[in-house]
């Protein structure tokens, strides 16, 4: 996962925090009561993901990278995965495996949403420091999906999303395919296609220089994460008869 399109929580807060006039716990407070309300979730799929340590051994974690060791130390090569797994975090999961657990999460749940929204409502120090620094603090989210949430939230207006996440991916490439699927959530908000999906791909060549493969990864991208998705595959309005 490239920095540029994924961050931690925990980066997120860091960053956030040098620009606006808040604590890095206040803020990593408010994603985290956003993440028990269900804001990063929709219906089967999630916004957040736990991204474990590399299992080969030859590769360790440096900051938020994984770099390959050698003999006298890290060799510089910097890796995506390195053999690692990705997790999809979903509040259900995360109450069904931890709550109860004395050192992580102390606290019961009666398996109701109205107990979820209510860890949301805990506050952000009294979770376990281990609650905290291995779980909260490294769940990663995606630049769009963050995008979306951080436009709602009532300190957005203090710095504009470049400020708090500027945008470094490692290649144009990727770069006008973030900003293409981007664009397609926005549009996916509405709940039916105004126009067909050959519209849409003229569109994105024009305005974002993609590639007819890139658009398609950024519309099934786009579709995943879209609440009207099943109205979305439906076939949109055909154009004027020539």
């Amino acid at each position: 996962m490239h920095e540029g399109i994924y961050r931690s929580f925990g980066n997120i807060a860091e960053r956030w925090s040098a620009i606006v006039d808040k604590p890095a716990e206040v803020i990593l407070g408010e994603l985290v009561k956003s993440f028990w309300r269900g804001e990063f979730e929709n219906d089967s799929t999630t916004a957040l993901a736990a991204i474990l340590p590399p299992r080969d051994g030859r590769f360790r974690m440096s900051g938020s990278q994984v770099v390959e060791m050698g003999a006298g130390g890290e060799r510089g090569d910097r890796y995506i995965t390195a053999e690692r797994d990705r997790c999809d975090v979903f509040r259900r999961e995360v109450a069904c495996a931890l709550a109860g657990t004395p050192e992580i999460f102390p606290f019961d749940w009666d398996h109701t949403e109205a107990g979820l929204f209510g860890f949301g409502e805990i506050d952000y120090a009294s979770w376990p420091s281990a609650m905290r620094q291995f779980h909260y603090e490294r769940w990663v989210i995606e630049r769009s999906a963050f995008k979306r949430w951080y436009a709602k939230w009532s300190l957005a207006p203090a710095a504009k999303i470049d400020r708090v996440w500027p945008f470094t991916p490692r290649s144009n490439t990727i770069a006008a395919r973030t900003r293409c699927q981007e664009w397609l959530e926005t549009e996916m908000g509405a709940e039916k296609s105004s126009k067909a999906k050959s519209e849409y791909r003229t569109e994105a060549i024009g305005r974002f220089k993609v590639s007819q493969r890139s658009f398609d990864i950024a519309w099934a991208n786009a579709m995943s994460r879209s609440p009207h998705a099943n109205a979305w595959r439906k076939p949109g309005p055909k154009g004027p008869r020539r």
